[in-house]
């Protein structure tokens, strides 16, 4: 297969940890470099470590966590009042899915 051209642009998909079914498809799509990144987005619940042991099998290290917590500004997601038991459980909850996925500190690509 020929080198593609840099794009001018980034391309990337967002799935949830619930979407374990499409996650061969998207890992192909950016073995392949037609996209440039996979965001994982943590769903918790009862089945959260079976899918995130089914994220890492996939070869997908970028855990996302949409909870509205930004540890650096927990108010920046929206104005309503975070408790701080709901930043801790976020977070932890965040921080599983790095350790398990093996992802750094920094943004996954």
């Amino acid at each position: 297969m020929p080198e593609r051209e840099p794009r001018p642009y980034r391309i990337g998909a967002t799935l949830r940890t619930t979407d374990t079914e499409l996650l061969p498809g998207f890992a192909a799509l950016h073995a392949r470099k037609e996209i440039d990144h996979i965001q994982i987005r943590v769903i918790p619940g009862e089945t959260l470590r079976r899918d995130l042991a089914a994220v890492a099998a996939a070869g997908i290290p970028a855990p996302h966590h949409g909870h509205g917590v930004n540890p650096c500004a927990p108010a920046a997601y929206d104005n309503r009042p975070l408790p701080e038991k709901h930043i801790e459980e976020a977070m932890n909850r965040t921080f599983e899915a790095a350790d398990t996925l093996g992802t750094d500190t920094g943004a996954g690509a």
